[in-house]
Parts: C-alpha cells; sequence; structure tokens
C-alpha cells in the first residue's frame, strides 16, 4: 500500500499546469464556471440564511468571501463550510458516477476561500490544484473505497505541507480501509 500512498502524494506535489491536458484545461474551466453558479445560486436558498447566521457565531471577520447576495467577509474555513453548503444544497453540483462523489462542493470551497486568504493566485494554479483534487478524489474513492477523500483532497491541496498532510491522510484512510 505505500507504493499507491507515494504515487499519490507525488501525483499531489508534482503535477504542473503543463502536464494537464487540453481537455483536462478545459473541463476544469468548465467546472470551475458550474460550481460557482451553483455555488452562488444556492445563496438563495431560505436554509442558507439559517446556515450563514450560524456560522457568523463562529468566526469573525476574514480574509475569505461567502458568495452570493448578502456577501460578506469571514474566515477561510468559514467561507468554506457556507461556500460548500450553498454549493452542495440544489443537488446541481457536479456528480462522478463512478466514485458517487460530489467533488467540487468540498474542494472548490475550499480551494477558493484559501485563494481568497492567500490573493493573487494565479488561474493556472488554481487549475492544477483544482483537477489534482478532484483526480485525488476520485482515486481515493473508487480505489481505496473510502467516502472521506474530498475532504482530505480538498485539505491537501491548500496545505502549505502538502507531502505531510496527503501522507498523513492516505495512510489513515488505508488503515482505517485494512481493518
Amino acid at each position: 500500500m505505500t507504493g499507491m500512498i507515494d504515487a499519490f502524494v507525488d501525483h499531489g506535489l508534482e503535477t504542473q499546469f503543463e502536464d494537464l491536458s487540453a481537455d483536462a484545461v478545459r473541463a476544469t474551466k468548465t467546472y470551475l464556471l458550474d460550481t460557482l453558479g451553483v455555488g452562488i445560486a444556492g445563496a438563495a436558498v431560505p436554509l442558507t440564511k439559517a446556515v450563514r447566521a450560524s456560522a457568523d457565531q463562529w468566526a469573525g471577520d476574514g480574509a475569505a468571501h461567502v458568495w452570493g447576495p448578502g456577501s460578506a467577509r469571514t474566515t477561510p474555513a468559514n467561507a468554506a463550510f457556507i461556500n460548500g453548503f450553498q454549493i452542495h444544497c440544489q443537488e446541481y453540483d457536479c456528480v462522478h458516477e463512478p466514485a458517487v462523489v460530489h467533488p467540487l462542493a468540498t474542494i472548490l470551497s475550499a480551494l477558493m476561500a484559501e485563494c481568497d486568504a492567500r490573493g493573487n493566485v494565479s488561474g493556472r494554479d488554481l487549475a492544477v490544484a483544482m483537477a489534482v483534487a478532484v483526480d485525488l478524489d476520485f482515486e481515493m474513492q473508487t480505489v481505496l473505497l473510502d467516502q472521506n477523500g474530498g475532504r482530505v483532497a480538498g485539505a491537501a491541496v491548500v496545505a502549505d505541507q502538502l507531502g505531510t498532510v496527503l501522507k498523513t491522510g492516505f495512510t489513515t484512510i488505508t488503515q482505517h480501509n485494512t481493518q
């Protein structure tokens, strides 16, 4: 299992924009725009108001945006939570049928919150992070049969210590699934 974990970690650490095929770049752009659209639309869902009100009690001002009407700045974790809810609450977000996963509710909400907080993140870097995170999420859920893939992949793509986070996450999942 260690060889597979190392391969996943290497993929996460070494992939560059030039490694993405034209089809992968096109799909990344399409799913980025689609997910932003459903996330902004999710801001109008009645339950979103309650989610935002509850989340506002957890954190104050910050460097990341909550999407849609009534947009506000909050901490990256809070923005990722709220925007992730808005993306998924109507079930219009993209789904990968073989892995039975809605990857971008967790991945893109975390990525965009981190991009807001860091500022000056290039579109190419965002595309690579998104493509690699989705790829790792699918692999974890289809190969490792683990439903926590999106959370691990989402955390990994925004972490400064990417290799450590990936290896720790994959090792934990692997140990859990072999018990």
